[in-house]
């Protein structure tokens, strides 16, 4: 009776791993992902005092290869597109110049700060996301004047991207 058991227990594994076997054919539907490229780039959060002391400058490139150089004037300053071109070079470059070292005697203390973010999906490369916490530097009057008096404070490289 045992023997009887095992043969049809394996007969029916057999039975049922044709079966399932054979229901498996080649026309297997093949799912495309999207080819689109998408970027979003943002500055924000720029102090006031920031301002005062530096010209903060993004040179960009579009999705269709164009490169792009503008002054943030403001608070924040933001680009962002989406289109279908799946090999767009992705280049981004955010930097602080000093325009000048004098500080006003207004003030007690100043505040340098920023933040900056980039987002953005190539089908070759997939997504990558950057948000790093702002950057901020609060300096009384007389520890801004020598901060602004050191050279390589001169030019701040805020973020540069290249891919």
């Amino acid at each position: 009776m045992k023997k009887l058991f095992n043969f049809l227990f394996l007969a029916a594994t057999v039975v049922s791993a044709a079966l399932v076997l054979s229901s498996c054919g080649d026309d297997e539907e093949v799912v495309e992902m999207p080819q689109k490229s998408n970027i979003k780039f943002v500055v924000d959060n720029i102090s006031d005092d920031m301002h005062a002391f530096y010209d903060i400058t993004v040179t960009y490139r579009d999705l269709s290869g164009t490169l792009h150089k503008e002054t943030v004037d403001g608070r924040s300053w933001e680009y962002s597109e989406s289109n279908g071109a799946a090999g767009a070079p992705i280049y981004l470059l955010i930097e602080a110049n000093l325009r000048t070292t004098e500080v006003a005697h207004e003030k007690e203390s100043y505040e340098l700060s920023y933040h900056y973010s980039f987002n953005y999906y190539k089908p070759a490369t997939k997504a990558v996301s950057e948000n790093p916490t702002v950057w901020k530097k609060t300096l009384s009057r007389d520890a801004l004047t020598e901060y602004l008096a050191d050279p390589k404070n001169a030019h701040i490289l805020i973020k540069s991207v290249s891919r």
